[in-house]
């Protein structure tokens, strides 16, 4: 399943991967636990400068899990783990702007050949896997990955990278 967030002012894409079978077990599940010292961090050199990423990744995960029926335990006993994996990476989009005919001064080259504009951004991603902890086998990976301006308040990057993990567990299994 691959959803893009129309309408937003960054490019958003969510993907997931499950099964009927897999989010009916999740389903029948209560409880989770984190395993952190499986979580990863890749790419730009500020992303391993945010000492309470995993506070602030967890809580807002657990929060909305909370409200889905599940519980937060310390133990490995419970019934899924979960672990995340992000990203921050650089990125460049080229855009042609109009056609052939609009490009009537352009005779000496192919107009396909010009970039009228290049946009360089960053790429932030969080990649999300739930573990059911007797079999040790993923039940459901979600991916979310968004544009993110550097230039942005760290408060309103937050405030985005909180929003679209919302839209991501907005397709996770409610417990039943």
């Amino acid at each position: 399943m691959l959803i893009a967030l129309a309408g937003c002012k960054t490019t958003t894409v969510i993907k997931i991967q499950s099964d009927p079978q897999s989010e009916s077990t999740i389903q029948s599940y209560g409880t989770y636990a984190w395993i952190l010292e499986d979580a990863s961090r890749h790419g730009k050199t500020r992303l391993y400068e945010m000492e309470d990423l995993d506070e602030v990744l967890t809580s807002v995960i657990d929060s909305y899990l909370g409200e889905l029926g599940y519980q937060k335990t310390e133990s490995p006993e419970s019934d899924m783990l979960l672990v995340y994996h992000v990203g921050l990476i650089d990125n460049t989009v080229d855009h042609l702007v109009g056609d052939a005919e609009l490009r009537s001064l352009e005779w000496e080259r192919d107009p396909f050949d010009s970039k009228d504009l290049e946009r360089n951004f960053e790429r932030g991603s969080l990649l999300l896997e739930v573990i059911e902890t007797d079999t040790n086998s993923v039940l459901w990976r979600g991916a979310v990955a968004m544009r993110i301006n550097p230039d942005d308040s760290v408060r309103k990057r937050r405030f985005n990278a909180v929003d679209r993990i919302a839209d991501l567990l907005d397709t996770f299994p409610v417990k039943n």
